[in-house]
């Protein structure tokens, strides 16, 4: 049964397929999730997300298992973001 996981922006997270992911710790200012290169997109919105204005995003169904990368607007420094 999918779930829903609340992950920190700038964090590493893992899920499977048709999970949900809601981020948190997003600075009021907002924060866009972006493609990382060539590397393969695992949400089933965008790219790019744009947060707040989007609650929840899913895991896109049929991934085969791995890292996923992308890349967050609103870190600290510039970081690429993995979801297992």
């Amino acid at each position: 049964m999918p779930s829903t996981h609340r992950v920190p922006i700038c964090q590493n997270f893992n899920a499977k397929p048709g999970d949900g992911v809601q981020w948190i710790n997003v600075p009021p200012s907002g924060c866009t999730i972006n493609k990382d290169g060539d590397h393969p997109w695992p949400f089933n919105l965008g790219p790019p997300i744009p947060l707040p204005a989007v609650a929840t995003v899913m895991i896109e169904k049929g991934l085969k298992p791995g890292p996923y990368y992308f890349n967050p607007t609103c870190c600290p420094k510039p970081i690429c973001v993995t979801v297992t």
